[in-house]
């Protein structure tokens, strides 16, 4: 299903609260909105002790609902992205709602105390049905350096510095389970940073040959077609892998480096499609906020609406797109990209480029207007039926099309 606009432009209603209001009733949008009476609950220096512990053995730690009870934040969540993909948006469009950010500032704390990482806007949500074979991201790392021939130098030299002096990662993802994650419809698996020697020093040694890192350890080697896969050389690595269910408004922490993935459930499984939503936190010398920190806690709907497009930008390779979606999504972008911060501007800049450079790209359809168009209004031209849908990012195809993918 594409979005539309029942009031006519959908362009022009994407930057109006009562247009994201009217997908969800129930979550709000103030940029000026007051912080919540509830403040995040006092972290005990003892507990603090105990996930640093924890995050520099395993590489993640798990705190639950009933350390951190964000549950009724996670369900009104949950039927956010619910609500938002019946009107054709993806998940990490819950961005657009103040939630999501009262989301971040509940768990921002415990990330601080735990990691010294403030949230530098790196938010993103995903639907995985089961009942559809869908699954969660392949095994990965969420920081990984180095690509083709340089991956060896890369890797040994900026691993050990994406590290702070006490062992603790300058970069952290909280994920948290808006609805139940259970190995049954999809949950996260992880590798311990213990079982896992390229966590810290990087992935070239296990590259250079089969022998490099002991068997029963994960590392990122050749297969038999020469391409890199995550594995142990035995089956008695596979024994370190650990499941990690989480019930509802439960977060798992996880370092930069740690290798994990999201698992396919189970058809017909009692608990529905896993919902979930992440942020990221760093240290501003190893990557820069993505939003300026004066737009916090919570951004403008203009900032947070071209912060969702740029997300899906960014993430495009994971989450399937057609290509209407892509030239709505740039559109988007470019209406508010001097927003964003420098860094994280020049990355999307380069999807951008690879978007335009594409040979479906049309830039109608991505919010631009051409000279012809441009003269037509001049002289008062009225836009046929055709053209009005390229204008809304929607062609006479991506409508009549049925989305096999869900978001």
């Amino acid at each position: 299903m594409a979005p539309s606009s029942p009031g006519g432009s959908l362009e022009a209603a994407l930057s109006r609260v009562d247009y994201w209001a009217g997908i969800c009733p129930e979550l709000t949008i103030r940029a000026d909105r007051k912080l919540d009476e509830d403040a995040p609950p006092p972290i005990s220096s003892r507990k603090i002790a105990e996930l640093k512990k924890c995050m520099l053995k395993e590489g993640y730690f798990q705190v639950c609902s009933q350390d951190f009870d964000v549950r009724e934040l996670a369900s009104k969540l949950a039927r956010g992205v619910k609500a938002l993909r019946g009107h054709g948006w993806p998940p990490t469009f819950i961005a657009i709602y103040d939630e999501a950010w009262e989301m971040v500032r509940q768990l921002s704390p415990l990330m601080l105390a735990v990691t010294g990482n403030k949230c530098n806007m790196d938010l993103v949500a995903w639907y995985v049905d089961p009942s559809q074979a869908e699954a969660g991201f392949m095994p990965h790392r969420d920081r990984a350096f180095g690509s083709g021939s340089d991956i060896a130098a890369q890797e040994t030299a900026q691993v050990p510095a994406s590290f702070n002096a006490n062992g603790l990662p300058k970069y952290c993802t909280c994920w948290i389970a808006l609805s139940e994650a259970q190995p049954d419809n999809g949950c996260l698996y992880v590798v311990p940073a213990w079982a896992d020697p390229g966590y810290r020093e990087g992935d070239a040694l296990s590259l250079s040959g089969p022998e490099a890192v002991p068997a029963d350890k994960w590392g990122l080697r050749r297969g038999p077609t020469g391409a890199p896969i995550w594995s142990p050389n035995c089956n008695e690595g596979l024994q370190a892998v650990r499941a990690v269910p989480c019930h509802r408004g439960d977060a798992v922490f996880l370092s930069h480096r740690v290798l994990h993935w999201g698992s396919q459930g189970r058809e017909g499984s009692p608990h529905g499609p896993r919902i979930s939503f992440s942020f990221a936190a760093s240290t501003s010398g190893f990557e820069e906020p993505y939003l300026p920190e004066a737009a916090l806690p919570f951004p403008t709907i203009e900032l947070r609406l071209t912060l969702a497009a740029a997300q899906m930008m960014s993430y495009g390779g994971r989450f399937p797109q057609e290509e209407a979606e892509k030239q709505r999504y740039l559109g988007l972008y470019k209406k508010g990209r001097h927003g964003l911060g420098p860094e994280f501007r020049s990355r999307i800049d380069a999807c951008a480029k690879a978007i335009e450079a594409s040979e479906a790209f049309s830039p109608r359809e991505s919010g631009e207007t051409s000279q012809d168009e441009r003269r037509s209004k001049k002289k008062g031209g009225e836009k046929t039926k055709e053209e009005s849908h390229s204008k809304h990012g929607l062609t006479e195809t991506c409508i009549k099309k049925k989305r096999k993918k869900a978001r």
